[in-house]
């Protein structure tokens, strides 16, 4: 995924074409902190490797979960129509982690917010500048 570009030569949103300056720029968590602190997980460690011929290469570099952000996405995006998705997909996503719900059991909309909360996710793991590499987490 190519940096988007606006008029101006200023770098834009991944959702919106807002232009990405000081005061505009979001640090979005590739995985919500909400989720990082439900699974007990945010310290865990993703080591982005790049895949040359079928061969892993040593680790680009080591991050724990919760400082995996990316800053390609602008303030009212993120927090706007993001944050009120991610309100909507909570009470679902944590009913399923619990074993309170099965996804059988989720209704159409449900179905729809967390479809949406996923091809988001995925967007925002592809705009990253690791796009060519494969996660691994380490425990």
């Amino acid at each position: 995924m190519q940096p988007r570009v606006g008029i101006d030569g200023a770098r834009t949103c991944i959702f919106c074409p807002a232009a990405l300056r000081p005061g505009t720029r979001s640090r979005e968590h590739v995985f919500p902190d909400w989720i990082l602190r439900h699974f007990q997980i945010g310290d865990h460690v993703i080591a982005p490797q790049v895949w040359n011929s079928g061969e892993a290469t040593s680790p680009v570099r080591r991050d724990p979960l919760d400082r995996f952000t990316l800053g390609e996405i602008c303030v009212e995006c993120n927090t706007g129509w993001m944050s009120r998705l991610e309100e909507k997909l909570k009470p679902p996503l944590l009913a399923l982690s619990n074993g309170e719900r099965h996804l059988t059991d989720l209704t159409h909309g449900e179905q729809s917010i967390v479809s949406r909360w996923a091809v988001k996710t995925g967007l925002d793991r592809k705009s990253t500048r690791l796009n060519s590499s494969h996660l691994v987490i380490s425990y």
